[in-house]
């Protein structure tokens, strides 16, 4: 399996994205609940590594490579079919 680097960077960017995007969720439930169990935020950057490190074990059990491919050749190869 060989997987583009690109691809791996856009991944962590939307984890790094969707824990950004749930953190104020997370402040209003306990605003509005005033419930201290409620879970507190999330830190973005230890989020973002324990997703790296787990798809990195994932994908070495896979015999991944990781290719170093830039963005406009993928876009170039997608348009050519």
């Amino acid at each position: 399996m060989c997987v583009p680097a690109v691809v791996r960077e856009e991944a962590v960017n939307r984890v790094r994205k969707r824990v950004m995007e749930a953190n104020p969720k997370i402040d209003a439930v306990r605003r509005l609940t005033g419930d201290e169990s409620t879970p507190s935020k999330v830190h973005v950057d230890l989020a973002v590594r324990s997703y790296e490190e787990s798809t990195t074990v994932l994908l070495k059990s896979l015999n991944a490579r990781f290719l170093a491919v830039r963005h406009e050749q993928l876009v170039k190869r997608s348009l050519s079919g």
